[in-house]
């Protein structure tokens, strides 16, 4: 049986995840335990982070615009030191 952290590494060396696609690959409500588990093995540059945010307007029943903003964390393997 694979633990939680081969599962998401041989995902992670296909291609990048996010926090969201790491909770539904493996089940866990922890996603950056695994990748905090996974850099301590293999070094702090073998994951790199990369911050993403998507701003949208809309406007409410009264007419007025608002901005609503998401942001999430997508990680991407680089390699073992």
């Amino acid at each position: 049986m694979a633990t939680q952290r081969e599962i998401v590494l041989a995902e992670l060396k296909k291609r990048p995840l996010t926090n969201i696609e790491i909770q539904q690959l493996v089940c866990t409500t922890c996603p950056h335990s695994i990748i905090r588990n996974i850099r301590s093995f293999y070094g702090y540059e073998s994951i790199e982070s990369e911050k993403c945010i998507k701003r949208t307007k809309y406007f409410d029943s009264e007419g007025k615009e608002h901005t609503s903003f998401k942001t999430w964390v997508k990680y991407t393997w680089k390699g073992a030191a």
